[in-house]
């Protein structure tokens, strides 16, 4: 049986993409979670530490991404006591590239 195998090229890119709210506010689920505000605010906090994701496509338009975080509750045993938190859903475009 014969598979077409589509080969897609992407960059990864952080919230500071220009594109990153709009891509955001332009999804059916996307939400305050979603944008830049938060990943500063997340920043601002001691104990957490936000990793924000994008899958941006040849022509730089964003067709996926992710917003997580590192949250630490116990300053001395990050390894017993820290996790890695979905606050929000990951989104992507709903196309063969997404």
């Amino acid at each position: 049986m014969l598979m077409s195998v589509r080969k897609f090229k992407f960059e990864i890119a952080g919230s500071e993409h220009e594109a990153w709210d709009t891509y955001g506010q332009q999804q059916p689920r996307g939400c305050i979670l979603h944008t830049r505000a938060i990943i500063r605010a997340f920043s601002a906090t001691q104990s957490i530490e936000p990793t924000a994701l994008a899958a941006v496509d040849e022509s730089g338009m964003i067709v996926a991404m992710l917003g997580s975080c590192h949250v630490k509750t116990l300053r001395d045993f990050n390894s017993l006591s820290s996790r890695a938190v979905l606050y929000a859903e990951p989104m992507c475009a709903p196309t063969p590239q997404g």
